[in-house]
């Protein structure tokens, strides 16, 4: 049972490195004046809930949306490689 929990806990401080590594590389490229965010266009459909449980889907118009270059999302803003393969993303009403 100790090396389950030695194991968990490991992993737990191997994920919390690489993330505190991963903020201090975008705080350092932000600090060299290296813009580590972006742009993107995103693409939302609406989905609309129409009687008889039909389902119509509408083209919203494109979004611009910013995303930072990293692994994980920083400062409220999306992986721009995350984003990259998610250029449509649905929106239920």
């Amino acid at each position: 049972m100790r090396i389950l929990l030695r194991i968990a806990l490991a992993f737990v401080l191997l994920a919390a490195l690489v993330y505190a590594g991963d903020a201090l590389a975008v705080h350092v490229r932000m600090a060299w004046h290296h813009d580590p965010f972006d742009v993107m266009e995103i693409q939302r459909l609406l989905a609309v809930r129409l009687k008889g449980k039909r389902i119509e889907f509408m083209l919203d118009d494109a979004q611009t949306q910013m995303c930072v270059h990293a692994l994980f999302p920083h400062r409220g803003c999306m992986t721009c490689w995350w984003l990259a393969r998610h250029t449509q993303q649905q929106r239920n009403l």
